[in-house]
């Protein structure tokens, strides 16, 4: 049967229509919770994040990346039920291989829902396992009432960016220069609000994200100084934030992630009224296993 693969940079109305058809059929079939965005506000200019594979003109497979860093990639991968087993994710990955190993980056994560038995089944095939595993938390309304006036959030600035570099250092990165990447591009991103958590004084003792991504709103890159954990003002801080969301756009819903071993952030979501919608495992992988497809 003939096909055509095409790797794309920027995508066009038809492409992302192409994407989510793609994606809301396996979720259909596989009772999974994947949702495209085509605002990638990581994206490097110059650098494909797309890949598409037709056959006879028809799209029935498709790769995106997501590269909040050049430490590694994030791969979600789809083929349409009907066309599956024919080989080809592995032709999307060999593409993938290509443009990856031009970037030089060193590391790749396959995020897979835990609900796609076919998904985890390709990837187990393949000698992976998981690595870890995140919760999607959906909050639901009501509003709680919160009292406490502890902290508040500030929107951050460039002047924030080393103090909260060691918060996302300690809680999310080994590596401070990564760290520093990271929050530089939060700070500057056109879709995403960073404040941080502050007291009184403003003392800054926290950080908490939003980014405004097509129909949801998603809360990142929230921690809190380890010197100030357990004194409740990490709910309050969230609760400042769901509060601010919601008032903005009651409509649009609010989510989060939340790794399924950090048992004190689960119980802190849930109180603030966030709920379990899914899991998601994540295969982590070098580059020179790509090798084994050709």
């Amino acid at each position: 049967m003939e096909t055509d693969l095409i790797i794309l940079e920027d995508l066009s109305a038809q492409e992302i229509e192409y994407f989510n058809q793609i994606i809301d059929a396996c979720n259909s079939y596989d009772e999974t919770g994947y949702q495209f965005d085509s605002t990638d506000d990581f994206k490097v200019e110059g650098n494909p994040n797309y890949f598409l594979l037709f056959e006879q003109d028809d799209p029935v497979a498709a790769v995106y990346l997501f590269t909040p860093g050049t430490a590694e990639a994030e791969i979600y991968a789809f083929t349409l039920p009907a066309f599956r087993r024919k080989g080809y994710i592995t032709r999307l990955l060999q593409s993938v291989q290509g443009e990856l190993k031009r970037r030089g980056t060193p590391s790749i994560l396959y995020v897979c829902d835990s609900r796609s038995s076919s998904g985890n089944a390709f990837l187990e095939s393949r000698g992976l396992s998981i690595e870890f595993s995140e919760y999607l938390m959906l909050w639901r309304p009501p509003l709680i009432p919160l009292q406490e006036t502890d902290v508040r959030l500030r929107a951050c600035c460039e002047r924030d960016t080393g103090k909260l570099a060691i918060l996302q250092s300690s809680a999310f990165y080994d590596d401070i220069a990564r760290a520093e990447q990271i929050v530089e591009s939060f700070i500057s991103s056109a879709r995403r609000d960073v404040y941080a958590v502050v007291t009184p004084d403003d003392t800054v003792v926290g950080m908490i994200g939003r980014y405004l991504e097509e129909g949801r709103v998603y809360i990142h890159g929230f921690t809190m100084a380890e010197a100030v954990r357990g004194r409740g003002w990490g709910r309050q801080a969230l609760t400042r934030m769901v509060e601010l969301c919601y008032t903005e756009d009651p409509s649009r819903p609010i989510v989060l992630e939340v790794e399924t071993r950090n048992a004190g952030a689960l119980a802190l979501y849930e109180s603030c009224g966030f709920h379990l919608r899914s899991r998601f495992d994540y295969y982590r992988q070098g580059l020179k296993w790509i090798k084994l497809l050709r």
